[in-house]
């Protein structure tokens, strides 16, 4: 997992915790007085953590403590029945984009790809 960065993370860039939940809403408080004043929603519930993305300053690894999402990638597979043979062609960002691009006479699916 990529480490935490409260500039990126700020900026836009995805952000999952340690247990792979998708982060949304992320705010910093900086005129806050306590530890935790980074706010965000996981699962429809707000949480708190530090500047560095840990969920208590406890200083002990949580399952809710954050990190930089890994970017997602998507390929097509391919089968040639005359040659008995499987290939993946292109990788792309988005599923949708892979799609589009799927149209050759041997595709049989399109897959994520994990990090």
């Amino acid at each position: 997992m990529k480490p935490f960065n409260l500039e990126k993370a700020l900026a836009g860039e995805p952000v999952v915790t340690r247990d792979g939940r998708k982060i949304n809403d992320l705010h910093f408080f900086h005129t806050l007085t306590r530890d935790c004043k980074l706010y965000g929603v996981i699962n429809n519930s707000i949480n708190a953590w530090t500047h560095e993305g840990k969920w208590l300053s406890t200083g002990v690894e949580q399952p809710e403590d954050l990190f930089m999402a890994e970017p997602e990638k998507w390929i097509n597979v391919y089968y040639s029945e005359e040659r008995e043979q499987a290939w993946c062609g292109g990788v792309y960002e988005y599923e949708k984009e892979a799609k589009e691009n799927s149209k050759k006479a041997n595709y049989q699916t399109t897959i994520k790809l994990k990090p």
